[in-house]
């Protein structure tokens, strides 16, 4: 476990936590509101868009904090392609 997990919580580390989870709170909601339009235009027909929305935030999250994950140029192109792929495939 990294050492900074084990350190009281100091005003400023709360300040960055809070900002954090206001952050990604934006961008899933964003992304929910962008999957709840597909499904109205008929893009795609998703039971929960706000589910769905969580789930490729974190999804995203798992595969791009890979140690290897996009390190030059080609893993880079492969891997957007990849994620690409498979949120269109979730999707459809």
């Amino acid at each position: 476990m990294r050492q900074a997990a084990f350190q009281p919580r100091t005003k400023s580390r709360r300040k960055i936590s809070s900002l954090r989870r206001d952050f990604c709170a934006t961008c899933i909601r964003s992304q929910a509101e962008l999957l709840a339009e597909g499904n109205r235009e008929g893009a795609w027909s998703l039971a929960d868009p706000a589910f769905t929305a969580i789930f490729l935030f974190n999804a995203l999250h798992g595969v791009v904090n890979q140690d290897d994950a996009g390190d030059d140029g080609a893993s880079r192109a492969k891997l957007l392609r990849d994620i690409e792929d498979n949120v269109l495939r979730l999707v459809r």
